[in-house]
């Protein structure tokens, strides 16, 4: 199990950069279609890697970390995903805001069970 979701994740480490950063850069510049790009292709591979992972095999006792996990990942990319749309839709965009902190201290905190998880079960 955790070498085929270290596998499925591999793929973020390849994410260069902050990626609040590059989004709010696209934001900032919405004519800069090589920031949009970075922005869209962060997106488009948080979502791969989501599907990825909900792909693989859970061991029964690992299906609520796994699930915690891919619930506050899933938050994270939509919020993300959501930052995008600050010109399009500011209200949201500000909400998602004001929440983002608490949205990446669940991830984190998601992954670190996984951790555990990894670590008590010598996986």
């Amino acid at each position: 199990y955790k070498a085929a979701f270290l596998s499925a994740f591999s793929p973020a480490k390849d994410v260069q950069g902050n990626e609040l950063y590059i989004v709010g850069v696209s934001v900032e510049k919405p004519t800069d279609k090589e920031a949009r790009k970075k922005a869209d292709d962060i997106v488009i591979l948080y979502k791969q890697i989501l599907i990825d992972i909900s792909k693989i095999p859970v061991p029964p006792s690992a299906v609520s970390v796994h699930l915690t996990f891919l619930n506050s990942f899933s938050a994270y990319v939509s919020a993300i995903d959501s930052i995008r749309t600050l010109s399009v839709d500011p209200v949201l965009a500000a909400v998602v805001l004001q929440n983002y902190q608490s949205i990446q201290v669940n991830s984190v905190s998601a992954a670190q069970s996984l951790a555990v998880y990894f670590a008590t079960y010598h996986i």
